[in-house]
């Protein structure tokens, strides 16, 4: 306002001097004077001239800030002296990586394991068939067996009817189960509450498996990395090895049925069509559509990848479920059968029943169905079926079927839903008619227990012809903790010859495969920086991969982790963001797909947009991509590797040589015990710690597992014992590599030392800085190979017989004892990089050490928390300052680091060709009541020849209050009462903003640092400066889709019980009563006693469900230049609310990925559009959603198939349920009622 004040003053002085005797003058005067009073008046609302973001004082800032920050970070996170190091070795060599070779021999390693527990599961159906076969059928068994969720329980009702199979069990966490309390002597025996866990067709198969928890034990012995194994009955239950207190997910009640799982439905028949025709006519009412509906929905769930399907209602018409598959067959994804689920819910409730059956016209229309859909070779080719779900039918439509299936190639299942005698007749003639099988579901629990009775026929050419199949699932969560998982399964036959043409099937047996010990054979350190595998099935549907999102955001596993394609998830890049010319040397990732699925062998070239960082970052990067299929599996095995970086690698020089036998690599005593100082040292300078990396293949009993410094140290321990020799299953080219890197990092802990400088009396405990791990075992291992370092000392000390002056690697032409250079200052980086001078020991030995004077340094002022440095091979050394104390740190609080898999490693790389990347966590203000802490880290880079490797990534964490200070004090430039209305104010003027952004749009310093991780343009006041840096190209719009989305719904649902939900209720009071007392249930009218004694709720709860949708992201990156990340841009723009004018400063920070930015505080208003920062929901109309969910993906079918056998005898093809009450039942279920009427 002082320019405002001046003019205003001078126009007054001017006025006074108008001539007094001249009114015309005067008048005139006086009007000029009131426009350009006015003029500025209209100004003065849209400029504070005071504020004036001047180019050049801003660039000084930024490179003045730039300069600083780049030398601090050089200083404290050690990277020159870490350059050097690696510049100075001599015996290293950058060669090609051949991808081709490379996934062959990642996919050769994970067939032998899976092929190792394909084998296990052989022996245990081996065992099974030999008990069944040995196996007397006992009507009055007595057989006790641990019952897995009664195990350590208390009897809650007197007597006690279940006291038998009620024991207890010692049970002891294994962290090879994820910390899981098991016992490995005995498998415990889960029983769904449907079934009668003391029935005698239970108790008599349970006995006849008994020698299976020898073959498990054998099993586990032989091979310590299995985990669950195995074997699911046809009558129910489930053998679990090892032993395992079974908690089911609500108290008492649990449906957890082995016969609908994957593994057991794939392994017990073969893949499959099948039409089901649900019954509409105008006897259909009531209790009848609902245990039909309920029905389908059971049958759905057994139903796999492999399988198609579709639903129909009949009457007098036809009618399909779900409008969207309309005259055609789905494939039975977790994504097309919810469709069809809540089509049952919301569509069946609209159809009223009314009219006749017409059975024939719906049985002609299915068959319709299947064979035009076998026309386009899209189906399973394998097995047919058709289901009809009726409460009764007046016809068998026999004329029908003797047209359309003469020979009983098309299998027809028939169930009968409610409670009359009356009818079933018709019902069992057409299910015996046609190789088929009816079923009475008198009540919903018969659904339940009899749904699956169809899987058995369907498998009865496999089991008379006793050809085996083995069977991998594809990923599903395990329900006991494991994590993702797959599984491999076996039938288990009957092989009594009385029962051969009955084809029986007894159950399946299996063991789970966790994705994570697959991916233990595709390791980060073959794969590169950014690299990664995945894996998917013969579907195209993923079995691992990095952008796998399987969870929601409220830790629930969501609907359809499991049938996520990967063309969904390799999101190929647009005209979004353009790194290079488009090539016809690219493909598609459904070209990519296509490959993989199809079983090819090779390498193509994509440009993808990968979303990381919580998905709130996008990287895009141009990878070739390898691939490779898993021999006797559905599986086909995929590689990523970054083109730019990835497809070369540093051959190191070697510790363990390989025996001119060839048969294993050995090194000298001496050099192991030099490595395993370097490793481990004495924990008094830093924290060291090695990625949990499969180093070595060591097949340890399974009392023993290693991890990370447990891992190596135990490996190294036995080579020391075996005269240097490493084991055979060791990796030696990891195993050289990390010791490689020990040796050229050794000196970094002394060098933090001399940087931080001693620890200050009385400021901070440092026994929280704990070398390694504080994990016992760890502490153990390292001892242990302590004991044998010491145990070799005599051997390798000077005078010894084995003694050596010379460090690993360090012998060359030049030097003997490995002296290492000094850092000097090339002249083109700031100039205080640190001057390196004298000598000191290390752990043990006397080397050259660097020195440096740090005259400047204060670590305290610079609010210096840690640094860190991690290398290639998997090494991570951290060194605490010592006079600060932060519990919030990632490297403090994480006990496994792997280097190259961390973001402080991947960033720089892919962002940043010099300098440093700088990152704060996301929405600091929401995590921590602390400071937030900045992660500073780089890339460093070995050249050889002309080509360069990225080695390591060297770094620190500081206060982002300490960065603040330096950036805000290097703009007091002025004194503030000095400052004109024509200079910039500094940072602590409170008419400016000032901010430091990153190259994603994240702020990184803001003077409210509760802004500190928010976007920049999540602040109303910064969205239109934000929005011109769009316009301007200074950030560039990237769009990517995830085809992985959840998305809320509100709905209003009534408080009161579900029936299914009531229903099981019902049975969790009933477990100890047989199966037919459920049916007796039925008789006394038990629902609709239900139905009107439940108090009626009219409270109505508004809730959110959560279903699979697609949602669009947008993500903002700064345009690259050649040293730093994003432009520059000066100036002003108009505001439309209250016109004012904005001025504002935007400058790259060179050596880093930040932008300054300054802009004026006083010219605010609320933005009139918003910047996409939240994903939206992709909108599909009806037309467009149908299409995609029929859209056609290549596929290739299961390798096996069994549909038919001449031999079969199909004679047993019904099942009715007409159990009679008694007394002592009636008895009980009035007791029962009394009892639930007054609780």
């Amino acid at each position: 306002m002082d320019l405002i004040r001046h003019s205003c003053s001078a126009c007054l002085s001017a006025f006074k001097k108008i001539n007094p005797s001249s009114k015309c003058s005067g008048i005139f005067a006086m009007l000029r004077f009131g426009v350009i009073l006015w003029i500025l008046l209209i100004t003065a609302r849209g400029t504070s001239c005071e504020v004036t973001i001047r180019r050049n004082t801003v660039v000084s800032w930024a490179d003045e800030l730039g300069r600083r920050l780049y030398n601090l970070s050089r200083t404290y996170s050690g990277s020159d002296v870490v350059h050097e190091q690696y510049s100075n070795e001599q015996n290293i060599e950058i060669v090609p990586v051949d991808g081709v070779e490379l996934v062959r021999d990642m996919a050769h390693q994970m067939e032998t394991m899976l092929q190792d527990k394909a084998k296990a599961v052989e022996r245990i159906v081996q065992a099974a068939e030999e008990g069944f076969l040995n196996h007397d059928y006992d009507n009055a068994t007595e057989f006790t067996y641990y019952n897995a969720i009664l195990i350590n329980s208390n009897a809650t009702t007197s007597p006690d009817l279940e006291k038998d199979i009620r024991k207890d069990l010692d049970v002891t966490p294994d962290s090879h189960f994820e910390n899981i309390p098991i016992n490995t002597s005995i498998a415990a025996i889960q029983v769904p509450t449907n079934v009668y866990n003391q029935g005698t067709e239970v108790l008599n198969s349970i006995e006849a498996t008994e020698l299976l928890d020898t073959t498990y034990r054998e099993n586990y012995q032989n091979d310590p990395t299995l985990t669950w194994q195995f074997f699911g009955s046809r009558t129910g239950y489930f053998r679990l090895y090892p032993g395992y207190k079974w908690i089911p997910p609500q108290e008492n009640l649990d449906l957890y049925d082995c016969r609908v799982r994957g593994w057991y439905v794939e392994g017990a028949t073969s893949p499959k069509d099948v039409v089901i025709l649900v019954d509409m006519s105008g006897s259909m009412t009531g209790l009848y559509v609902e245990i039909a509906k309920y029905a389908i929905k059971k049958i759905l769930d057994t139903f796999g990848d492999n399988d198609f399907v579709n639903v129909i209602s009949f009457n007098e018409t036809t009618k399909f479920i779900q409008p969207c598959f309309n005259d055609t067959m789905v494939q039975a994804t977790s994504d097309n059968k919810n469709l069809i689920k809540d089509a049952l819910t919301r569509t069946v409730p609209k159809l009223e029943p009314y009219g006749m059956a017409d059975l024939s016209r719906a049985v002609r229309y299915a068959f319709n169905l299947l064979n035009d859909f076998n026309s386009t070779n899209r189906g399973s080719e394998c097995n047919q079926a058709i289901m009809i779900i009726s409460d009764m039918l007046t016809e068998t439509a026999e004329d029908v079927f003797k047209e359309l299936n003469p020979n009983q190639t098309t299998r027809v299942f028939t169930y009968q839903t409610g409670r009359e005698v009356d009818g079933p007749t018709n019902l069992i003639k057409v299910a015996c008619d046609n190789r088929g099988y009816y079923t009475r579901l008198a009540t919903i629990s018969d659904v339940e227990e009899h749904v699956t009775s169809y899987l058995h026929v369907l498998s009865r050419p496999m089991v008379n012809k006793r050809l085996r199949k083995t069977v991998w699932s594809s990923v599903y969560w395990d329900a006991l903790g494991l994590g993702l998982t797959c599984s491999v399964s076996q039938p288990v036959f009957n092989v009594k010859n009385e029962t051969m043409d009955k084809g029986i099937l007894e159950g399946v047996a299996g063991c789970d495969v966790p994705i994570k010990e697959l991916k233990k054979f595709t390791p980060p350190f073959k794969l590169g920086v950014n690299g990664y595998s995945f894996a998917v099935t013969n579907n195209g549907y993923i079995l691992f991969h990095p952008e796998l999102r399987y969870l929601h955001t409220d830790g629930s596993v969501k609907p359809n982790y499991n049938s996520v394609d990967l063309s969904e998830v390799e999101l190929s890049d647009t005209d979004d963001v353009d790194i290079q010319p488009r090539s016809s040397q690219l493909v598609t990732p459904m070209e990519l797909r296509n490959s993989l699925v199809d079983r090819d062998t090779g390498g193509v070239t994509m440009e993808i947009k990968y979303m990381f960082d919580e998905m709130k970052r996008v990287s895009i990067r141009r990878s070739k991509y390898y691939f490779t299929f898993l021999f006797e599996t559905p599986y086909s095995l995929g590689i990523s590797l970054p083109e730019a970086y990835a497809s070369k690698h540093l051959k190191t020089p070697a510790t363990f040589d390989m025996e001119s036998s060839g048969n294993y690599s050995s090194a000298d005593v001496c050099e192991i015990q030099q490595a395993a100082r370097l490793l481990f040292g004495d924990g008094t300078l830093g924290t060291t710690i090695i990625a949990n990396w499969l180093y070595c293949k060591i097949n340890y009993s399974s009392s023993e597992r290693y991890e990370g410094e447990e891992h190596v140290a135990r490996f190294l321990e036995d080579a020391a014992k075996r005269g240097g020799k490493l084991s055979p299953t060791c990796d030696t080219v990891m195993v050289n590599h990390l010791i490689f890197d020990a040796n050229v990092t050794r000196f970094m802990p002394d060098y933090w030392k001399l940087v931080y400088g001693e620890a200050l009396p009385s400021t901070v405990d440092t026994t929280m800085f704990t070398t390694l791990s504080t994990n016992e075992s760890d502490s153990d291992a390292i001892s242990s190979i302590q004991d044998i370092l010491a145990q070799i000392d005599d051997y390798c000390s000077p005078g010894g017989q084995g003694y050596t002056t010379a460090t690993p690697h360090n012998k060359t032409e030049d030097s003997e004892d490995g002296e290492v250079m000094t850092t000097e200052d090339s002249g083109t980086h700031p100039t205080e990089a640190p001057n390196m001078r004298y000598t000191t020991s290390l752990f043990g030995t006397t080397e050259d050490v660097p020195y440096v004077e740090f005259p400047y340094l204060d670590p305290i002022r610079d609010g210096v928390v840690l640094s860190f440095l991690g290398t290639y091979g998997g090494l991570t050394r951290i060194y605490h300052n010592p006079n600060m104390y932060y519990p919030f740190s990632d490297f403090s609080n994480k006990e496994e680091q792997s280097t190259i898999e961390e973001d402080y490693f991947r960033r720089p790389v892919d962002e940043i060709n010099e300098g440093f990347i700088y990152s704060v966590p996301f929405d600091s203000e929401l995590e921590y009541s602390f400071d937030p802490l900045v992660t500073a880290s780089t890339a460093i880079r070995a050249t050889k020849d002309g080509s360069s490797f990225v080695t390591a990534a060297a770094g620190y964490q500081f206060l982002e209050s300490a960065l603040q200070d330096l950036f805000f004090n290097i703009t007091r430039q002025h004194d503030e009462e000095d400052c004109g209305y024509d200079c910039t104010p500094s940072c602590f003027n409170d008419s400016v903003d000032c901010f430091l952004i990153d190259n994603h749009g994240y702020i990184v310093v803001s003077k409210d640092q509760s802004q500190v991780g928010s976007h920049f343009a999540s602040h109303s006041q910064n969205i239109r400066l934000f929005d011109k840096l769009i316009n301007d190209d200074i950030f560039k719009e990237v769009k990517v889709v995830d085809y992985q989305g959840m998305c809320g719904r509100d709905i209003i649902v009534s408080a009161a019980p579900t029936l299914h939900n009531t229903l099981s209720n019902i049975l969790s009071m009933f477990t100890w009563l047989a199966n037919q007392f459920t049916v007796f249930l039925s008789h006394i009218s038990v629902y609709d006693w239900l139905v009107s004694t439940l108090s009626p709720v009219d409270a109505l709860a508004e809730r959110v469900w959560y279903e699979p949708c697609d949602l669009e992201y947008s993500f903002y990156v700064a345009n690259k230049s050649d040293n730093f990340v994003g432009g520059q841009l000066y100036g002003y723009f108009q505001t439309f609310c209250d016109d004012c004018i904005k001025s504002f400063g935007v400058q790259p920070v060179p050596y880093s990925n930040l932008l300054l930015v300054i802009q004026d505080r006083d010219c605010t208003c609320e933005p009139r559009d918003s910047v996409q920062l939240d994903p939206i929901e992709v909108e599909y109309n009806e037309t467009a959603w149908c299409q995609k969910l029929r859209q056609f993906k290549t596929r290739r079918r299961p390798d096996t198939c069994f549909n038919y056998d001449k031999k079969e005898d199909s004679s047993e093809c019904g099942r009715g349920f007409a159990t009679q009450p008694s007394t002592i039942l009636i008895l009980t279920a009035l007791v029962l009622t009394a009892w639930w009427r007054h609780h």
